[in-house]
C-alpha cells in the first residue's frame, strides 16, 4: 500500500493551516478539517427518504396466509386433476379468476396438476365449454 505524502493542511475555508497532515480523501485534509466540514453539512435540512410501497397490503397478506391453509386442505379433499384424473392435483385453477374476494371463493377453484392447467390456459375456447373457465374474465 502507498503511503500518502504529507502535504499542508487546509480546512474547508481553502485557508492554509502551518501543519503538516496525511489527506485521507479528496475534499478535506486532517482528521480535524474533516471534522468540522462535517459538522457544517450535518446542519443542513435533513431529507426524509421516502417509504418504500409495501409488495403486498396488509388486507392481502392475511388473505394470502388464509389461501394457504384453504389450498392445502381442498386439494386434500380433491386429489386427482380435473382435466387429466390419472394424475395427481398439485395446483388450485381459479375458474373465474382471483382477484379480490375471489381468492377465497372455493366454489370456483379446481384441482388441477401442472399439465392440466397448462391444457387449460392453452386451450381457453374448450376449457370454457367443459365450464374450467368462465368467459369474460379478467386474467391479468
Amino acid at each position: 500500500m502507498i503511503k500518502p505524502k504529507a502535504k499542508p493542511c487546509k480546512n474547508p475555508d481553502n485557508t492554509e493551516v502551518n501543519k503538516l497532515c496525511f489527506y485521507f480523501s479528496k475534499k478535506y485534509g486532517c482528521k480535524e478539517c474533516h471534522r468540522k466540514a462535517k459538522a457544517k453539512e450535518d446542519k443542513s435540512p435533513i431529507k426524509k427518504r421516502a417509504k418504500a410501497i409495501k409488495k403486498v397490503s396488509d388486507k392481502r397478506a392475511r388473505q394470502n396466509q388464509l389461501y394457504s391453509v384453504a389450498r392445502r386442505l381442498f386439494l386434500e379433499q380433491n386429489p386427482n386433476c380435473a382435466v387429466y384424473p390419472s394424475e395427481k392435483a398439485t395446483e388450485v385453477h381459479h375458474i373465474s379468476g382471483r382477484r379480490g374476494e375471489k381468492l377465497l371463493d372455493t366454489t370456483d377453484w379446481l384441482a388441477v396438476s401442472r399439465r392440466g392447467h397448462n391444457w387449460i390456459h392453452a386451450n381457453p375456447e374448450e376449457a370454457e365449454k367443459k365450464g374450467w373457465l368462465k368467459q369474460g374474465r379478467n386474467s391479468k
